[in-house]
């Protein structure tokens, strides 16, 4: 009879969890819950205490985490990771057909931001003509299927385990977030400004946001940077025991697979926030104003993508001790699979782009 309870103490409560979370997630988007699930991660999260995950599709597309009543909720975004397929599909496309591939990830964001507005149905028209001025359709090709997926599973698990480190950073004395930490501290004690010229443009910014750790100052992007390491070396840890790949092939999958989802998402999340910017303006047809960027946001952003690309190449190649002869190859594998997104940054999460496309939207 206790137990019997217990149990139903147990239900209650996470109905009344559930209900708040779902309050709180109608306050910054619309939503719905998804039956889709992810068996590799209920798996995972069956051993551990306190924290769940809920699966929605969302207009956001974002993952996040949410704090309710000692409970730690993943909230995973199916959208997000639709469009993460179309964009890597479409650059497999665009690949075969000799297609360029900036205009064809520009022709993935624009449908997701169609179908986002659509509310808005001038604005929604517009971006949705885009992908036919370029003459570029996502499609889906059977032969890359294996591929893409194994990539995006591989993608799945380091950005379940960030958002897990997050959780574990939270709790202030984790045992596992101090290691990645120290290893963290000690490879960026490790480097110099030179290290960081393969950013190109943001090689500067890079080299400042290590200054900014070093000072004590950079308590954002060492977070991020910790819980990178700590989603990685669980990532490969899985692999390990589960997987039969030789650890080269292992490690060059791992390196292009979070380089490719690091990448996505930053210029990902500077679209969306550009476009929301204006989402009051495009709701209410008020006159166009510029939007005053958030600068330190972006380039937060652009730090740790940078910080990231440079640290966990290094962090995979001593977890699965890779020979010295064979890490100048994975590196030379990351550089030649890598893709470009700052013209797709440049053009969709410019203001002047933004302010001109609702002009002409509703004329």
């Amino acid at each position: 009879m206790t137990v019997i309870l217990k149990t139903n103490m147990i239900k209650e409560n996470r109905k009344k969890i559930y209900s708040e979370l779902k309050i709180s997630l109608e306050r910054e988007r619309i939503f719905s819950d998804s039956n889709q699930k992810e068996k590799i991660l209920d798996m995972i999260l069956e051993k551990m205490d306190h924290i769940d995950i809920y699966y929605i599709y969302s207009n956001k597309a974002s993952n996040s985490i949410m704090f309710l009543d000692n409970e730690s909720i993943i909230i995973w975004d199916m959208n997000f990771w639709k469009c993460y397929e179309n964009y890597l599909m479409q650059v497999e496309n665009c690949k075969r057909l000799n297609k360029n591939i900036t205009q064809g990830i520009i022709c993935v964001v624009s449908e997701f931001l169609s179908d986002k507005y659509k509310s808005i149905p001038e604005i929604s028209s517009f971006l949705k003509q885009i992908p036919d001025e370029f003459g570029i359709e996502i499609q889906f090709a059977e032969k890359y299927y294996d591929k893409i997926h194994s990539s995006i599973q591989m993608c799945k698990l380091f950005s379940f385990f960030h958002e897990i480190g997050h959780l574990e950073h939270n709790r202030k004395n984790s045992d596992r977030i101090k290691v990645c930490q120290e290893l963290v501290l000690n490879l960026l004690d490790a480097v110099d400004e030179k290290d960081f010229l393969p950013l190109g443009e943001w090689s500067d910014l890079g080299w400042e946001s290590v200054c900014l750790i070093r000072e004590k100052k950079g308590n954002q992007i060492l977070e991020e940077l910790v819980c990178d390491v700590f989603a990685v070396m669980n990532m490969i840890n899985y692999y390990k025991t589960f997987s039969c790949t030789n650890d080269f092939q292992l490690a060059c999958e791992c390196v292009i697979s979070v380089e490719y989802i690091s990448t996505f998402q930053n210029m990902f999340n500077a679209v969306n926030q550009a476009w929301d910017a204006h989402y009051i303006d495009m709701k209410f047809r008020l006159p166009v104003r510029k939007k005053e960027a958030n600068h330190y946001v972006n380039e937060l952003a652009m730090a740790r993508n940078g910080l990231c690309s440079l640290i966990l190449v290094i962090v995979i190649n001593n977890m699965l001790n890779i020979a010295k002869c064979d890490r100048e190859k994975i590196w030379e594998y990351r550089d030649n699979n890598h893709i470009d997104n700052e013209g797709v940054f440049s053009c969709l999460a410019a203001d002047d782009f933004i302010c001109g496309a609702i002009e002409d939207a509703f004329k």
